[in-house]
């Protein structure tokens, strides 16, 4: 398939002329896979999308699709956890709700039957809850209190929402590892600005694989926005480009446009 761009290129030597050139650049769409698992009992809820060129607005679903949840424990024992999705508009949501289990491992295997592609997920451990102890307010900023683990090289993802008494402002996040404060009892992560009276915290304890995966996505959306603010919100009007993370196409053995998560979190409420 081919897609039509069009370059103005400005002569600095020749005031005022321009030239319209042409360009012929070929686009070859790809599948778009995004979803996560938490620690806490929920339905598990994947998008699955086909990207588009870049000049388009519309996102095209894929409806079709199979998908399986598989756990394993550390001993090695493996097993489906479900396979009954419903879909709407390429977002798959379990039939069910699933309680995982901290320490075992979980991936999903999705079949797309058009073009005969199975995806999968890396095998990623639920790794342990580390909850927010506090949260103080310093100024503009926020501090969320916490116990680092010791012996693990723990990654960070926190989400902050902002509420003006039961009404909601807007999130913003961050993303941190343990290196400085690795097995501290009085780690904190800072966070600047703040809005409203009433905040949320989300401190999710994240693989390797999938921090990398993040921490690429929020910084595209943060250089694309148009205020620089890398609202998550924004994140999923359509679906990024080149960002790959935990899936492999196991047709090509290549990896694949998104990412399954595996996060254990933990949530606190402040008033300020």
């Amino acid at each position: 398939m081919k897609t039509l761009y069009k370059l103005l290129i400005l002569l600095p030597f020749l005031a005022g002329c321009t030239k319209e050139i042409d360009l012929q650049i070929d686009f070859e769409s790809q599948i778009f896979i995004l979803g996560a698992i938490g620690n806490e009992p929920d339905n598990v809820t994947i998008e699955i999308q086909e990207t588009v060129p870049v000049q388009e607005t519309t996102v095209k679903p894929i409806r079709n699709a199979t998908i399986s949840l598989y756990t394993k424990t550390p001993k090695g024992d493996k097993s489906l956890v479900t396979n009954s999705f419903k879909e709407s508009k390429g977002v798959y949501t379990s039939t069910e709700i699933i309680s995982p289990t901290i320490g075992n491992y979980y991936w999903v295997e999705i079949k797309i039957p058009n073009n005969n592609t199975t995806f999968k997920s890396q095998e990623e451990q639920m790794k342990p809850v580390v909850p927010i102890s506090s949260i103080n307010k310093n100024g503009t900023s926020l501090a969320i209190n916490f116990e680092d683990p010791r012996n693990d090289t723990n990654l960070y993802f926190v989400e902050l929402s902002y509420f003006q008494g039961d009404n909601f402002l807007h999130s913003t996040f961050e993303l941190s590892n343990d290196t400085l404060f690795n097995g501290n009892k009085n780690a904190f992560i800072q966070v600047q600005g703040i809005s409203g009276n009433k905040v949320k915290a989300t401190l999710s304890n994240l693989n390797y694989r999938s921090f990398l995966f993040y921490s690429n996505l929020y910084q595209q959306e943060f250089e694309n926005s148009d205020d620089g603010s890398g609202d998550p919100g924004r994140l999923f009007s359509t679906p990024p480009v080149n960002l790959t993370g935990n899936i492999t196409n196991m047709s090509t053995k290549r990896p694949a446009l998104g990412n399954f998560a595996v996060v254990s979190l933990s949530t606190y409420e402040f008033s300020f």
